[in-house]
This record gives C-alpha cells, sequence and structure tokens, in this order.
C-alpha cells in the first residue's frame, strides 16, 4: 500500500514539475507583438467569441457529439493500449521485444535500434501511444533525442482498433476497409521511415559524431565520475521498482495523457463543426471540400463528411486522413512529448509523405482485393 501511495506522490510531484516548466517557459519567451503572426493570432483568437456566439448551438451540439464519440470509441480503443505502451517502456520489456526486430529497424531506418519497439507500438497502439513512448525513451535513457525525432515521423500512426472497428465498421461500414487502409498506412510507415533515412543522413551522421564525442569525453573521467553522467545499469540511478509502483505510473500518466486527448478532439470536434457551419454559411455544399477541410483539422469529422462520397473517392479521403492524422493529433502529440527534448521537426514531413502515399497504397490494395 506504501508503495501505491509514493507511486501516486511520484505522479503528481512530476506532473507539477513539468506545469512549471510550461509555466516557466511561457513566461521566458519573448513575443514580437508587432510581427504579422501575432497580429494575425490576436485576430483570430479574439474572433473566436463572436462565431462562438453566433453558431452557439453548433458548438454546443457538436461538443456533446465529441464528448461521446470520446466515450464510446476513443477512450475504449485507446487507453488500455496507453497503459500497456507506459508499461512495456517503463519496465524494460520494450527491449526485449525490440531485439526481434531491433537489427532489421536499425539496418532499414538507421535509426537506434532501442527505438525498434516504438515501430511496433505506434502502429499497434495508435496515436498518441506513439509518441508517448518515445518521450519515456529519451527520459529514461534508453536513447537520444535526435534518433527518437526521426522515430516519432514514422512511428506514430493510428492503430488497428480504431482504424478497424471506429473507422472501418463504424463510419465505413466495412470492416475490410479498415483493414485495407491499416495495412496502407504500415507500408506507408515503412516506405516513410525509409524515405526519411537518406533524407537525413547528414543529421544522422551530425549526431553519430557527437554521440561518439560524447563517448570519448566520458571516457576521461573517472568510473564515478562517469556513472554520475550516465548509466542507466547503475543501482544508485535506477534502483529496482516494483511492478505495484510501474503499474500506478503507467495508469496515472495514461490518464493524464487521455484527459488531454479527449480535451483536443472535444475542441477540435467544435473547431471542425464551425468550420462546416461557416462554409455552408458562404454557399460551400460540396461534401469533398467540406470533408477534405475537417479531416485536416480533425480525421473522426471529416472521414463521417467522407463516408457519403462513394465506394472509392470515401476510402481514398479516409486514407489520406489517417496518414496526415489531422492538427487534432499534432497538437496531442506536441502535448505529450513537451519536455523531453524531442522535436517536430521530422513529425511534419512524415506526416506529410504518408497523407499523399497511404491513399495510392490504398487504391492498389482495393483493386487487388477487388473492391473496385
Amino acid at each position: 500500500m506504501s508503495q501505491i501511495n509514493n507511486s501516486i506522490s511520484a505522479v503528481k510531484a512530476s506532473a507539477d514539475i513539468s506545469r512549471n516548466l510550461s509555466l516557466s517557459k511561457i513566461k521566458s519567451s519573448k513575443v514580437n507583438e508587432n510581427s504579422f503572426a501575432y497580429i494575425f493570432k490576436c485576430i483570430l483568437i479574439i474572433s473566436a467569441f463572436p462565431i462562438l456566439v453566433i453558431f452557439s448551438e453548433t458548438a454546443s451540439s457538436a461538443a456533446t457529439e465529441s464528448l461521446r464519440l470520446c466515450v464510446d470509441t476513443v477512450i475504449p480503443s485507446l487507453f488500455p493500449f496507453l497503459v500497456v505502451s507506459a508499461l512495456i517502456t517503463s519496465s524494460g520489456a520494450g527491449n526485449v521485444i525490440g531485439k526481434l526486430i531491433s537489427i532489421p529497424f536499425e539496418k532499414l531506418f538507421g535509426i537506434d535500434k532501442n527505438c525498434a519497439v516504438l515501430f511496433l507500438i505506434g502502429n499497434l497502439s495508435g496515436y498518441p501511444a506513439g509518441a508517448a513512448a518515445a518521450a519515456n525513451l529519451v527520459t529514461s535513457g534508453q536513447t537520444d533525442r535526435e534518433n527518437a525525432s526521426r522515430a516519432l515521423a514514422f512511428c506514430n500512426n493510428t492503430g488497428p482498433a480504431f482504424l478497424i472497428t471506429g473507422i472501418g465498421a463504424g463510419i465505413l461500414s466495412d470492416k475490410s476497409l479498415g483493414v485495407i487502409i491499416w495495412i496502407s498506412l504500415l507500408l506507408t510507415s515503412v516506405l516513410c521511415g525509409i524515405i526519411m533515412k537518406w533524407t537525413t543522413a547528414k543529421t544522422r551522421t551530425k549526431a553519430v559524431q557527437n554521440s561518439e564525442g560524447g563517448n570519448k569525453l566520458k571516457k576521461k573521467h573517472s568510473p564515478d565520475m562517469e556513472s554520475k553522467i550516465y548509466s542507466p545499469g547503475s543501482k544508485e540511478k535506477n534502483p529496482p521498482v516494483s511492478f505495484a509502483v510501474l503499474f500506478t505510473k503507467s495508469v496515472g500518466t495514461s490518464a493524464v495523457n487521455m484527459l488531454s486527448i479527449c480535451a483536443f478532439v472535444t475542441f477540435f470536434g467544435v473547431i471542425t463543426a464551425l468550420l462546416k457551419s461557416i462554409l455552408l454559411t458562404l454557399g460551400c455544399k460540396s461534401p469533398a471540400v467540406i470533408s477534405l477541410i475537417t479531416c485536416f483539422a480533425e480525421i473522426t469529422c471529416g472521414i463521417k463528411e467522407a463516408s457519403s462520397l462513394g465506394a472509392v473517392a470515401a476510402p481514398l479521403i479516409t486514407a489520406a486522413a489517417v496518414g496526415w492524422s489531422g492538427l487534432s493529433v499534432h497538437f496531442q502529440t506536441s502535448s505529450v512529448i513537451e519536455g523531453s527534448g524531442i522535436t517536430m521537426k521530422y513529425y511534419y514531413t512524415g506526416k506529410i509523405i504518408a497523407a499523399l502515399m497511404c491513399p495510392i497504397l490504398t487504391l492498389i490494395l482495393m483493386k487487388l482485393s477487388g473492391k473496385i
């Protein structure tokens, strides 16, 4: 019981630290109040108030629908995977799993083999489980920020549970389409990782040189000093932790991440509903245009719009949407990796590549399976 209480206190303490760090970053950041970006941002934020007033009923019903979506689909299909993913990375079980694919992963993608587990978690658990696992690997010292940042570009995707059941069977009314799109997304992830390997070759070379330089620097220190710098196997650095503590921490951090995810889904559900209302008011009644715009912000609502576009257009737009993931997921990912040092510079490139490649592969698989 005392171990559980200690772990709960640790989770609360870590949450307080991350919140204080975030606040300090906000306070210390300098804003150019004369820049165009700052003025545009202020206008956009201020204009949100009259829009919410004018379309208050739309916003209210959209928030209700989004919360219902979270309860019925998002939480059941994602929360258990978040907990298991956190347990895998925090307990070290990820290293055992990763060894099965570590060598081909490292050779194929040119990324630290310790990140191999991210490929499994990011493609089987769904976003942002891959991002959360990457942050855990960095903060636990199992990999560095550069390798985790590059892995994030193709290891943070829609999971099969949500894509096959929620989107395929639920929205598109065809479970097999969900399977086809998920396989396409998985193949896209592999191809994206290979493309990112060659396009980031110079960056990888510099990272290796810096790593080698760091290792040489460590050798100049005494063994005691070296263990203070970094020693993942040191008992003083990482004392044995019971399963009860690991489980409690995993559930606690996953619950915080799940709450954040639901908040983003709800808010962007309102945004997409407002966008749809504004487009209809302006005379734009094309379901294709509305679905593409809403998919850019939040994929679930956009895919619902696209589901009425036909047997070919609907799955192709869906494939492009899950490849891109939507602004809602991008903000969720950014929130999850906050404080870990992981950057998003490769992430957006990977998502653009996925948005272009996934529908092409989906079209090929649909033809091979006789769907069209």
